[in-house]
């Protein structure tokens, strides 16, 4: 029994390690093509899309960064790297998850945030929608 749950561990271990390498090559691509974008990026998340938006997928972000002409990254998963350090700030609660509309991504269920309204109290960041 103890093998089991040792090498189901170890799976989830490697499940975690090849995550945040992912998303740091995808952002390390993106900061590549464009000098600094994963710092414009949390930014522009931090002081443009979170003081509107409540609730949330990434997708909703790439999808409002594009309304608004915000430069976006080489490859779309670039966002994820960005969207999890602002979770590890705790600047957003992961609440579960919905599935997203890009077709490509085949209804696959992704996390739905929540913005954190006490950090950005605490932040003195001013929030529209409340």
């Amino acid at each position: 029994m103890s093998y089991v749950q040792k090498s189901i561990l170890d799976e989830i271990a490697e499940g975690e390690r090849l995550k945040e390498h992912g998303m740091q090559q995808a952002i390390d691509h993106a900061n590549a093509v464009t000098p600094g974008w994963s710092d414009k990026a949390r930014k522009f998340i931090l002081k443009q899309f979170l003081p509107l938006h409540k609730r949330f997928m990434t997708e909703d972000i790439r999808s409002y960064a594009a309304q608004v002409e915000f430069e976006l990254p080489a490859h779309g998963r670039a966002w994820g790297g960005v969207v999890a350090g602002i979770a590890k700030d705790f600047y957003i609660i992961n609440i579960g998850t919905r599935k997203v509309t890009n077709k490509k991504a085949h209804r696959t269920p992704a996390t739905y945030w929540e913005r954190n309204c006490e950090k950005f109290i605490q932040e003195g960041i001013e929030l529209i929608v409340s």
